[in-house]
């Protein structure tokens, strides 16, 4: 057998990931994509690429129907799903296996014992696997709202909703009292079906602390099944992985040959073929409890990759094929570790909201032992449609020191300019010595909550004043060479906060620059079309990256990435003491639920409006207690990032 023609049914950085394999082995690469991905990487990447659909998941990436046509008449012999969307759906492998298309995965019989959280838990319970305790349900009528409820309070708060399908933490909630918990299930099921197509949940108890260890795995058609060793992935925030590592820093010896032995048992358990992966949480004293198996690729996989020197796509494509592992066990080396972490379009400070925009600048360093893996380029469009990750950044090392310092240097260096991103927050916690000592847990960032907190650097306001009087195109006009003694005004905004900055020119090229009472003096070197511009501040040189876009300034120093605004005295927004205020649409999306009428009356933190936005649900909230003037937000409707959705009647203004 043979894969001559392969479409991926994915987009973004993975898409691009699997066509560079592909394409290395000789096999023609198709490419699927939506209304918001008609300009994106992967489909320029692919050899050819057809229209999905529309650009809602539903009408595109998560209609099976569709994608099976559309391999059928461009004559594909696979299909590879990447990861989330139908990458584990039984029922699209089960048309995949009728239309005679080559599903790269496992059978749709084992992804329905394995791929299902549900089946799952039970497969491994009968294999003497040991599991987190809970309630899973052996069929959809054990899994009505009233059995769940009552499973609930059997196992007692607080407790873990978990969507059944899919992954990335989609579908899951937890919830710590009883009175919270039908909420908290409808969020989970509408969240699991808009991400997955299937909105089954089940029950699990909470084991904190904890370490999220997970164990790759390899299997092929003849029966062998092998293990490439653990992944340490408990830096999460939301039930999603922000960074991962190989091998997990802390684990003992012991554990680590006891939960990768557990991992292959648990796949024979299955029959699992393919690429996979075997998840546990390990308490305290090494304790480890299984969790799911997830059948597919990993979003992590590249660690693994750099440690054993395996292409886990290749290997997916051979094994599809029929070809068997030519490797035993003992056969299998891991050398040094590898570090992974998500560059997302999110705002740590703002609780890891996702953000949406048009990206700007894209670029990062060729490091030797690095890798990204991305689907970005300069003018891609982040939209509220799909997941927030953009991309994957990898370091490898002989020691995990030399790991971690590679991967700092790489996202320093690393430039996204045009939305927010978590960049700063992931070099805050690479420093974190918590992190450096491997002792972090899936509870790591609730009990470092403030770690992001950072305050606008004086760098970031000098910088921004700066290349606001001069602009880029004025580069090499007299303001840099004509001595100009006034004092210029100007009002610049970061993080919705206000700065009032005096600016004066005391010589070519020289500066005073004032705001909330301190003075710096700067030595401006110069700026370039091409978004590069260096100042000399303090005594030290400062290099930094900027564009304009729309009238905001993006600037990246290396350890601050900012926007920044400047309004004139006469038009800027004036903040007086007023009543009213006005709630915004953190980023676009779909307005799914308007929870309050005209007149209202509401309390601090009460639900106002549901907004769908990158496979989640995002709810705005009262800020203070009043009372609705007016709600403008419409359900079923498509906002923009920054529309005004309710105004408030404040009851006790700040």
């Amino acid at each position: 057998m043979t894969i001559n023609s392969l479409l991926i049914a994915n987009r973004g950085e993975i898409a691009v990931r699997i066509i560079r394999t592909a394409k290395s082995m000789g096999i023609k690469t198709i490419a699927v994509y939506s209304d918001a991905d008609v300009d994106a990487l992967h489909v320029d990447h692919a050899d050819t690429a057809v229209y999905l659909g529309e650009s809602l998941p539903k009408s595109s990436y998560l209609n099976g129907e569709r994608i099976i046509d559309l391999a059928r008449r461009v004559g594909a012999d696979a299909i590879h799903p990447g990861y989330g969307f139908l990458s584990e759906n039984a029922a699209f492998v089960s048309a995949c296996e009728q239309a005679q298309l080559r599903f790269v995965g496992p059978s749709s019989q084992t992804i329905i014992l394995a791929g299902n959280k549900r089946h799952a838990k039970v497969s491994m319970l009968k294999a003497g696997v040991p599991c987190v305790p809970g309630y899973f349900g052996t069929n959809d009528q054990e899994s009505t709202v009233d059995r769940l409820h009552k499973e609930a309070e059997r196992l007692q708060f607080p407790l873990l909703i978990k969507a059944t399908g899919g992954g990335g933490g989609r579908g899951m909630r937890i919830v710590q009292e009883g009175k919270f918990f039908l909420e908290s299930l409808n969020q989970a099921q509408r969240e699991a079906e808009n991400a997955f197509g299937l909105k089954e949940v089940m029950l699990e108890k909470i084991i904190e602390p904890a370490k999220h260890i997970e164990v790759q795995i390899l299997a092929d058609t003849d029966g062998t099944i092998l293990h490439l060793g653990e992944r340490d992935c408990s830096l999460q925030r939301r039930y999603q992985k922000m960074i991962e590592e190989t091998p997990a820093p802390t684990l003992s010896e012991q554990t680590r040959t006891k939960i990768c032995e557990s991992a292959v048992l648990a796949a024979r358990a299955v029959n699992y073929t393919n690429a996979g992966t075997v998840e546990f949480l390990v308490d305290e004293q090494e304790n480890f409890y299984f969790l799911e198996i997830n059948t597919r690729l990993q979003v992590e996989h590249p660690v693994t990759e750099m440690v054993t020197g395996l292409d886990l796509v290749e290997w997916q494509l051979r094994i599809a094929c029929g070809e068997q592992l030519p490797y035993s066990q003992e056969q299998i080396k891991n050398h040094g570790c590898a570090i992974e972490v998500r560059l997302c379009a999110e705002n740590p400070e703002q609780q890891f909201r996702p953000e949406t925009g048009t990206v700007v600048h894209w670029s990062f360093p060729n490091l030797k032992d690095t890798r990204v893996d991305h689907g970005l380029r300069t003018g891609s469009i982040v939209s509220a449609f799909y997941d927030s990750m953009l991309a994957k950044i990898i370091a490898y090392g002989g020691t995990r020191e030399i790991a971690i310092r590679r991967l700092q240097y790489m996202i320093t260096n690393t430039r996204l300019l045009g939305v927010v991103s978590n960049k700063q927050f992931l070099l805050q916690v690479l420093a974190d010595n918590t992190f450096l000592d491997g002792k972090h847990t899936t509870q790591y960032l609730t009990k470092t909550g403030n770690l992001h907190t950072s305050q606008v650097s004086d760098v970031t306001i000098c910088m921004s004043a700066l290349l606001f009087f001069l602009k880029p195109t004025d580069t090499h006009t007299d303001k840099n060479a004509i001595l100009d003694t006034r004092v210029h005004s100007l009002n610049l905004t970061c993080r919705d906060i206000l700065f009032s900055v005096e600016l004066q020119q005391t010589a070519a090229k020289y500066f005073a620059i004032r705001f909330l009472g301190k003075t710096f003096n700067i030595q401006w070197q110069k700026n370039t079309s091409d978004g590069r511009c260096w100042l000399t501040m303090e005594h030290v040189l400062i290099k930094a990256h900027f564009q304009f876009d729309d009238g905001l300034l993006w600037l990246d120093t290396g350890h601050d990435v900012e926007c920044v605004s400047e309004v004139s005295t006469a038009s800027r927004k004036k903040y007086p003491q007023t009543n009213h205020f006005e709630v915004t649409a953190p980023l676009a999306g779909k307005i799914t639920r308007v929870c309050v009428e005209n007149g209202a009356t509401v309390k601090r933190g009460e639900t106002l409006v549901v907004l769908e936005a990158m496979k989640m649900e995002h709810a705005l909230v009262a800020p203070h207690d009043g009372t609705i003037a007016e709600i403008r937000a419409k359900i079923n409707t498509q906002t923009k990032q920054r529309e005004i959705l309710a105004v408030i009647v404040l009851q006790n203004p700040p």
